[in-house]
């Protein structure tokens, strides 16, 4: 294993690390598990909401195999490499960083109101603070961006295949996150929704908090 792959390893087990330990204070303060995904769901909803974990579960495997042997392991046409160089792994390291630091933030500003899928019992109230005043998705964010920056180190088309998977699932969850929000929120929803940009927009949100004083 090189520095690449100590830095890839190193960063998913702080994710997952983060994950376990904020869904554990959940569930130990709330008495109520974060976790929603596929409860009570049905059609395109519960594929997707299905699909969710068992990509996760294969870009782990998938990474363990990478990283513990060469990337032309994967088999077929998955392990082929399509980028190979310097700066991508360089980027891709940084933007791993950041997708980390983000999904940090995104879970400190979401409070109790954290949920992993859609929670029509209690979805908890509307955040529009912290990174929710950038971002209305920023754990979805961060998630593409990890997919991305090991795509980027990894350089596989594997990876490349699972990372455009990760944006398409993500892209539907968010669609059905943001009727579900309207609907729960009404013109509070629809008021932060004008605001606030569905993926970043850091100088756009920061240009209206700057009108608003």
């Amino acid at each position: 294993m090189d520095t690449y792959d100590w830095i890839q390893v190193g960063l998913v087990a702080l994710f997952l690390g983060v994950l376990v330990i904020r869904s554990l204070m959940m569930l130990a303060r709330d008495g109520r598990s974060p976790f929603t995904l596929g409860k009570g769901k049905q059609g395109a909803a519960r594929v997707v909401e299905t699909l969710m974990p068992i990509l996760f579960l294969a870009w782990f495997v998938a990474l363990f195999v990478s990283v513990t042997g060469e990337p032309e392991d994967l088999p077929g046409i998955l392990g082929e490499v399509i980028v190979d160089a310097d700066w991508a792994w360089a980027i891709g390291s940084a933007i791993l960083v950041a997708s980390v630091a983000l999904f940090v933030w995104s879970l400190a500003s979401f409070g109790s109101s954290w949920r992993v899928g859609i929670d029509e019992k209690a979805p908890g109230a509307l955040v529009s603070s912290g990174v929710f005043a950038y971002s209305r998705n920023p754990i979805f964010v961060s998630m593409d961006a990890f997919f991305l920056g090991t795509f980027l180190i990894q350089g596989t088309v594997f990876f490349l295949v699972g990372f455009i998977v990760c944006v398409a699932l993500t892209h539907f969850q968010i669609l059905q996150e943001e009727a579900f929000l309207s609907k729960e929120y009404g013109d509070d929803y629809r008021i932060y929704r004008g605001s606030t940009p569905r993926y970043f927009g850091w100088v756009r949100r920061a240009q209206q908090l700057q009108e608003q004083t």
